[in-house]
């Protein structure tokens, strides 16, 4: 890709984006709420949701194939973009440190 044109996939993404509603929010909010708690930047939402257990941080919603940390990062959220990195379990720090 050259700076200043967008990837077709990109533009599909933001074709996508210029249909959402109330129906596509809805259904993000029941069946993917913490995708939604990271676009938001609701650390807050998202820390109860990870502290309630039963959470997979590698989940892709069925609208584009995104993680919550793809949402985060996609909507310019850097707080929750942390929060998850943070999170015990999301990265695998011993490999890591053994990659340094």
């Amino acid at each position: 890709m050259r700076y200043g044109i967008l990837s077709s996939e990109l533009m599909d993404q933001c074709e996508m984006m210029s249909n959402w509603n109330s129906v596509t929010e809805d259904f993000l909010m029941q069946n993917f709420p913490i995708h939604r708690a990271c676009r938001d930047g609701d650390v807050e939402l998202l820390s109860s949701l990870l502290s309630a257990g039963d959470v997979n941080l590698y989940q892709e919603d069925d609208f584009y194939g995104w993680t919550p940390i793809h949402w985060a990062a996609y909507f310019g959220k850097v707080k929750p973009c942390l929060y998850v990195l943070s999170t015990k379990g999301y990265l695998n720090l011993s490999l890591c440190e053994k990659i340094r």
